[in-house]
């Protein structure tokens, strides 16, 4: 999967950059397994009540290791974030190793660091994650950004000059997924207005959820639509209208 930014004019659609965005490698339907594990999965009261009390270190090394010998990667972190989001702290950071977490708390991690070992993505556990400086909600089956978008955002900002970032202007996503590309730019771009269309009812009520949470809800419309038909339907308004549009290619 493919991201491309395009320079929108009356005349011509001159290619600018392109950038790999594969999110996560599983399909656009939440896995089988995700769902199977998450619905058997026991309650915190019915189990926690024979759990000893451990410390923050003990459970991260234990999960660390037991992860590690898992072939999980990065496992260390993947405890560590796991554990602070039973917390409900963004990192351990400021957290003492020496720190006893709770029978209920040491019950949910276990729950969360299984479902890690089963290979469910840490951003569908945690169900958030950091995006340029935005924290986004994260929950399958909708595609989990990668770094490289990131990447891309800056690309696009680069682009602008200082005039323009101050400007009023309006930009058109397709395949707008959890939303991250035009809420980072929105967020950048306080100017400007966007469009953003994905053809997946889960993925424009993600976008929706998190323009809210970021409190850009004002300044993006979500519609539903298919990029097959806008770039051929609507090739005359996108060109009138729309400063950029930035596409996914299959």
């Amino acid at each position: 999967m493919f991201r491309a930014l395009y320079r929108i004019s009356r005349t011509n659609l001159s290619f600018i950059s392109s950038v790999s965005e594969s999110p996560v490698r599983h399909s656009s339907v939440a896995p089988c397994w995700y769902l199977k594990h998450s619905a058997n999965r026991p309650s915190s009261s019915s189990s926690a009540a024979n759990v000893p009390a451990v410390t923050v270190g003990e459970l991260c090394n234990n999960w660390t290791i037991k992860m590690s010998l898992s072939g999980i990667p990065e496992a260390k972190q993947s405890a560590e974030l796991i554990i602070a989001n039973v917390l409900h702290l963004p990192t351990l950071h400021n957290v003492l190793s020496s720190v006893t977490l709770t029978p209920d708390q040491v019950t949910q991690v276990k729950l969360n660091c299984e479902k890690r070992m089963h290979r469910i993505p840490l951003q569908y556990i945690i169900g958030e994650w950091d995006f340029c400086d935005l924290t986004l909600k994260m929950q399958p089956p909708v595609f989990i950004p990668r770094p490289e978008t990131e990447q891309l955002v800056g690309h696009i900002l680069s682009f602008l000059d200082a005039e323009k970032k101050e400007t009023k202007g309006r930009f058109l996503e397709i395949g707008c997924g959890s939303g991250s590309l035009s809420l980072a730019l929105l967020h950048k771009l306080t100017q400007w207005n966007c469009v953003a269309t994905d053809i997946s009812k889960e993925s424009r009520y993600l976008t929706h959820e998190n323009a809210h949470r970021c409190k850009l809800a004002d300044r993006i419309q979500i519609i539903e639509h298919d990029i097959n038909k806008v770039t051929k339907t609507n090739e005359l308004y996108v060109e009138e209208r729309m400063d950029w549009i930035s596409l996914k290619l299959f």
